[in-house]
């Protein structure tokens, strides 16, 4: 009998991040192999290949989405991208679990899918925020924070 895969959510912020989002498409799509993805991409108006790139990826993955909008000032949106892209989520899929992941793959493979390992292991924690972490950063935290 073959068992549903667990559904996971990734809102993701982008901008003039060409360079960077082949290998974070494909890296988030790894985890296909775990769970069923559904990525959004947010993008503030990027005068790159960025949407170019996400939208022939979206002719390969069908739970990609992109939600577009313009850049509002210098300061950066990144917040109310995140916003924007888990609103779009939870509104246009049934995802198990959520989360929030950098586009300028500053987050290896194996550290976003521990952190969907462990929220499918943990009933009350439905949300997770990947983003840096360095090794010898000055506080002691774990990558994974309940």
């Amino acid at each position: 009998m073959n068992q549903k895969k667990i559904q996971i959510g990734i809102s993701s912020p982008t901008y003039n991040e060409s360079k960077n989002i082949d290998k974070f498409i494909n890296n988030i799509f790894r985890l296909n192999n775990f769970y069923s993805v559904f990525l959004c991409f947010v993008d503030d108006g990027s005068t790159d290949d960025t949407i170019k790139k996400i939208e022939s990826y979206k002719k390969i993955y069908k739970n990609i989405f992109l939600v577009r909008r313009n850049k509002i000032s210098k300061r950066t949106q990144v917040y109310s991208a995140y916003y924007a892209g888990l609103e779009y989520l939870f509104r246009n899929s049934n995802c198990d679990f959520y989360g929030q992941v950098d586009s300028d793959n500053v987050c290896e493979f194996e550290d976003i899918k521990n952190s969907f390992d462990y929220l499918s292991k943990n009933n009350d924690i439905s949300f997770v925020k990947l983003s840096k972490y360095l090794d010898n950063a000055k506080d002691d935290r774990s990558i994974i924070r309940a």
